[in-house]
């Protein structure tokens, strides 16, 4: 396919003239001096034999930060390619932590991030509710195997909350919110010191899923750092928080945009973990239409969380979507018409809703398809 096209052509920076430029005067001492060239050969990634991940493992330590960035996309998408782990995973992962334990070594936040990607099958986002800390039954041996490698770096990525720099303190606390609950006390006591106030947010979501007994100061400095601490509440305490934390995340819910840059989780955005977050909270609806209503990122999420809280389901008749909304024809007309549910008939609150979404700028296939099923106007230029 097109993705094995693109990676043949990557593979042949490393293949054809990689080693130019990662000889020894390249790499920081003598690390990675313990590949295993033949065992990597044996082993497989998503696009064949890993004979070349040795290669793309130097890569991390060239000279350059194209060279750098090459070589880990290259060995992100061979080793965790879609959420699927392979039996090179494992054989790679060492190495990861090899990189990471050296303070001299660049791009180590990126790597702590593959490493969570690993850890996660590369959607971290599933997990925002609670983090099980143990792997099911059912997982691929390749699966397994992986992930315990990269459990058993606790060690490396512990010693990491006290490195010098900021975005691998706070890439490493990412990772350990995925890694066993053991790490806990090293996270409280890396929070505790913490002055920079993106990692203490990146530590405190962290601990909130390492510690079923944690408690969290909603009174920070930031709004950033108040909504990580609502939001570690909600998850230690399966969303049965109180006034003060639901406030907060209300409000981060209705913001246009809350990016909070060198935070790993979500990207950043704690608009849209918010939203995550309401989305399982009971009676969330009317919060969640103020999400639509704001317009920002995490508005379609929200809308399509919204219409299965406020309407049962029906069997609507289906519509063409995307047409511009000042445009409504007769066979509009006519599908409106056949609709079970009338606008007329709706609540207040069910009539903010469909009010709200004409916010958006065009509704997703599975808002489309939720609104047919429940009889409402599945295309904007219905509404």
């Amino acid at each position: 396919g097109a993705a094995a096209v693109h990676h043949e052509r990557a593979l042949s920076t490393y293949d054809a003239r990689g080693r130019k430029f990662l000889t020894p005067t390249c790499r920081l001492g003598k690390m990675l001096e313990g590949i295993d060239e033949a065992r990597f050969a044996k082993a497989s990634h998503a696009y064949g034999k890993a004979k070349d991940v040795p290669n793309f493992l130097r890569g991390l330590l060239a000279r350059t930060d194209k060279a750098r960035g090459e070589a880990l996309f290259n060995l992100s998408s061979a080793i965790c390619h879609q959420g699927t782990l392979y039996t090179a995973t494992s054989l790679a992962v060492p190495h990861l932590l090899e990189i990471v334990a050296s303070p001299k070594a660049k791009g180590r936040a990126d790597i702590l991030r593959l490493l969570a990607d690993i850890v996660t099958l590369d959607d971290h986002e599933r997990f925002l509710l609670g983090y099980p800390g143990r792997l099911p039954s059912d997982l691929p041996a390749s699966f397994a195997k992986a992930i315990k490698a990269v459990w058993a770096g606790s060690e490396v990525v512990t010693g990491l909350l006290a490195d010098k720099d900021a975005h691998v303190r706070s890439a490493a606390a990412f990772l350990l919110a995925w890694m066993p609950k053991s790490n806990a006390p090293a996270v409280a006591a890396a929070l505790a010191k913490e002055k920079d106030e993106t990692v203490k947010a990146s530590l405190t979501l962290a601990l909130g899923y390492l510690d079923p007994k944690a408690s969290f100061e909603l009174g920070g400095k930031t709004i950033a750092l108040k909504t990580a601490a609502a939001l570690a509440t909600s998850t230690v305490k399966k969303g049965e928080i109180d006034d003060e934390a639901r406030a907060l995340i209300v409000a981060a819910a209705k913001k246009r945009s809350l990016k909070v840059g060198g935070l790993p989780f979500v990207g950043g955005d704690l608009a849209s973990f918010a939203v995550q977050v309401l989305a399982a909270l009971p009676d969330s609806a009317v919060d969640l239409i103020g999400a639509v209503e704001a317009g920002g990122s995490s508005s379609m999420f929200a809308a399509n969380v919204v219409v299965r809280k406020l309407f049962e389901e029906k069997k609507g008749k289906p519509s063409p979507r995307g047409r511009p909304v000042e445009r409504r024809d007769k066979e509009d007309e006519r599908i409106l018409a056949e609709l079970p549910v009338k606008l007329a008939d709706l609540d207040p609150k069910q009539r903010r809703f469909l009010d709200a979404l004409m916010k958006l700028d065009d509704f997703d296939r599975s808002l489309s398809d939720a609104l047919g099923e429940r009889g409402l106007p599945p295309a904007k230029a219905l509404l």
